[in-house]
């Protein structure tokens, strides 16, 4: 079996990876940032709320993806502080957790740890990059996870699986449904600990006391 394995890993190694057009990203301004499970046994978590900075109202659908440009030499120390840091320049994936007209792109960025410094793109996103700081990013369609469009939506039940930073795709899609009256909603989601890690309590709380959310 790991034979097996080797050979087929092989076969299907990546292409190599591609000059990155910078053309193709927009900017977006860092508008806040949230350190959401402060204390946690797990990575912190970040919630990070960003804007165009053209103004301009981009549309894309819940499920959505953006890549976010970041410095390949950006190998922070874990306790280094917000400064200056280089612009990014090599691109990682997101799930927006947010819809269009909520006015903005709503992303929550695990911070990633190498032998005790910060990965690429999560440690610039959640220290390198200062308060009101400008970002490159572009945002991709993922239809495969687009919602889909039920029949019979006062009967259409959906039940969505998650933990972690996983929640930021999954509210996209339970913020979809809400705006199209689709309540019928169970949502399980888990992190390591209840007292600690309760960072999305008060918005499902409120989802499942107004009737948007069943369980």
């Amino acid at each position: 079996w790991c034979s097996e394995l080797s050979t087929h890993a092989l076969m299907s190694r990546p292409a190599p990876r591609q000059a990155v057009d910078a053309r193709a990203f927009s900017a977006y301004q860092l508008l806040s940032r949230v350190h959401c499970n402060p204390h946690s046994s797990g990575a912190p978590l970040y919630r990070l709320e960003l804007q165009a900075i053209d103004g301009t109202a981009p549309h894309w659908q819940a499920g959505a993806l953006v890549e976010v440009l970041a410095e390949a030499t950006n190998t922070l120390p874990a306790d280094h502080q917000v400064g200056t840091v280089a612009p990014p320049s090599t691109p990682r994936r997101y799930s927006v957790a947010s819809l269009p007209e909520d006015g903005g792109i709503q992303l929550w960025v695990r911070q990633v740890q190498h032998g005790g410094r910060l990965g690429l793109a999560s440690g610039w996103l959640t220290q390198g990059l200062p308060l009101h700081g400008i970002v490159q990013l572009r945002l991709l369609a993922n239809p495969h996870f687009a919602p889909k469009q039920p029949s019979e939506p006062s009967e259409s039940l959906a039940i969505f699986i998650g933990n972690g930073s996983g929640y930021a795709g999954l509210r996209a899609q339970l913020l979809s449904r809400i705006r199209q009256q689709q309540h019928q909603n169970w949502f399980l989601f888990g992190e390591r600990h209840p007292q600690a890690d309760r960072w999305a309590e008060t918005e499902i709380s409120k989802w499942q006391a107004s009737g948007l959310l069943r369980h």
